[in-house]
């Protein structure tokens, strides 16, 4: 209880000195309230210093060096949150409240008490924690000595979580004004149809050949208290946190130190076409491929029901994660899943249809939304970095498809008589080799259908540190391939393009096929163990 009116005391201090550098007329603008809140900020931590260690947590330490650095690296991360959440809602309530200055002071208030939560649990464990068998001061009265709990080393993490968190939502902010053209032509009709009709009403109508579940969370995005734009790219740059512990949970089955984890937390974070891809262009690729990296958790866990759900999962949100197929069909013949697992498919994509045909929608328009977006292009790329760009108006579609597909078996094949798959690194390995494979050789590919491969690419850098090169070629290769749809003339010929993805897919391929053993000797250390190896000709009982 004694928290509270310290921290009711610091959001008077920081609201204080913000209003009075408001009020000097000196900083105007985005930049100018950053500024301002910066020093309203730093002024109300100092005071919750002071009043932490005298009266709230009465550790009586004063000014001590080493306790004042955590204060200040948790202050940090706390300021990055505040700001953040405090520019962001004064835009947005500018426009609601009658005056500018309301609008700063409820933006204000609303960015501190979030802050406040986080903020007070890290300096109650990390910078005023009670040190075992030391006894504190008896200045203000002697608290008993306690030992630190099992969970007392992790705030360290929970600060660095917040830290990279709010580092990149400041990444991000500048970036949601953007107006693509899909949010011109797509998105920003669906918003105002849902809007204009209804939230049940328009989930009843056939407005839009896109799945339903990414329609079900942007017609709740349509209600929320944003503006339309922000609407929209919140719901994505929400995927991207989600997709990032996705990848996090992947990284902690190769690896017991956490902090190895959280590196793949924010590199996912800050990987240049998932902030692209979300923050600027308001795509949803997020969505479906976190479930395609749970996907790839779960049948290392040896989990294939789950795992068949979240590939299921992903197939109801967008038809690419089709990439990814092979390696189950490959994981079917090891015998690690069962035929019965495969059911698991076409339920998960009825139960995800359902609402929308219980509120009115044909069920065979539900049933054939694939199909309709397979034939609404007919360039055989759309910017994307495949084959075709070096033959873009040849009449080879079907003979590409036939082609992709024998490619795909001939790697089934090869990773089916070796064995591979049994290893978790190796389910890694053959997600990227397929993510990589089918947009490379499919038609009718768009640039963004390499976004699985982007994320792979990152997380089998970190199974394999020395191919830490692979996504940096990957990633940059879907950058380049973006700028048409982005920002006009890419930098670069579009055919080179396709050559680097061929490159990465070899070193992949090699690793696989080439270098067996290199898979396994890397994976030693492994916390999940391999799938046990059936001989080719034994039955399963």
């Amino acid at each position: 209880m004694r928290a509270l009116p310290v921290g009711l005391a610091n959001t008077l201090v920081d609201l204080s000195v913000l209003n009075l550098l408001i009020l000097t007329g000196a900083f105007e603008g985005t930049a100018g309230r950053a500024i301002a809140n910066v020093a309203a900020f730093g002024a109300g931590a100092t005071n919750s210093y002071y009043w932490n260690d005298r009266f709230v947590f009465r550790t009586s330490h004063g000014w001590e060096p080493r306790r004042l650095l955590s204060f200040l690296g948790v202050s940090v991360a706390g300021l990055l949150t505040n700001t953040a959440v405090f520019l962001f809602l004064a835009a947005q309530l500018s426009h609601v409240l009658p005056s500018t200055l309301l609008a700063l002071n409820a933006a204000k208030v609303a960015a501190a008490g979030l802050s406040f939560s986080s903020t007070y649990l890290l300096y109650r464990s990390v910078v005023f924690r009670t040190v075992p068998g030391v006894v504190q001061p008896r200045s203000l009265g002697l608290r008993r000595p306690r030992l630190q709990s099992a969970w007392s080393g992790r705030p360290a993490t929970i600060g660095a979580v917040l830290l990279i968190a709010a580092v990149a939502l400041a990444v991000r902010l500048p970036l949601i004004s953007f107006k693509s053209g899909d949010y011109n032509h797509f998105l920003s009709p669906w918003y105002d149809y849902i809007r204009a009709h209804g939230y049940l009403s328009a989930m009843g109508d056939g407005f839009t050949n896109y799945s339903p579940p990414y329609i079900y969370l942007l017609g709740a995005a349509a209600y929320a208290p944003l503006a339309k734009l922000a609407a929209i790219k919140w719901l994505s740059i929400t995927f991207d946190f989600g997709l990032a512990t996705a990848v996090l949970l992947a990284v902690r089955q190769r690896y017991s130190n956490r902090w190895i984890g959280l590196g793949a937390f924010g590199a996912t974070l800050f990987t240049p076409t998932v902030v692209l891809n979300g923050a600027l262009w308001g795509q949803c690729d997020a969505f479906y491929t976190l479930f395609l990296i749970l996907a790839v958790v779960f049948a290392s866990r040896k989990k294939p029901a789950l795992a068949m759900l979240m590939l299921g999962t992903a197939l109801s949100i967008k038809l690419q994660a089709v990439f990814l197929v092979p390696l189950f069909v490959l994981l079917t013949l090891s015998g690690a899943v069962r035929l019965r697992h495969w059911l698991i498919l076409p339920s998960t994509y009825l139960v995800a249809i359902a609402p929308a045909w219980l509120l009115g929608r044909s069920f065979t328009e539900l049933l054939t939304t694939y199909s309709d977006q397979a034939n609404h292009y007919k360039q055989l790329t759309i910017d994307a970095p495949t084959v075709y760009q070096w033959f873009p108006d040849a009449p080879v579609a079907y003979p590409g498809i036939a082609v992709a597909g024998l490619a795909t078996a001939v790697v089934c094949m090869l990773a089916w008589r070796r064995g591979v798959s049994t290893y978790p690194g190796a389910l890694v390995a053959l997600s990227l080799a397929f993510v990589l494979l089918l947009p490379l050789l499919l038609p009718r590919m768009h640039e963004r259908y390499f976004y699985p491969a982007d994320v792979l690419s990152l997380l089998y850098a970190f199974y394999f540190p020395k191919r830490a090169f692979l996504p940096v070629i990957v990633v940059s290769v879907s950058v380049l391939s973006y700028w048409p749809s982005l920002f006009g003339a890419p930098p670069v010929p579009m055919p080179v393009l396709p050559v680097f993805l061929i490159m990465a897919l070899g070193v992949v391929l090699r690793d696989l096929f080439g270098l067996p053993r290199y898979i396994a000797s890397q994976l030693e250390g492994s916390l999940i163990a391999p799938y046990p190896v059936r001989a080719s000709g034994e039955t399963r009982g």
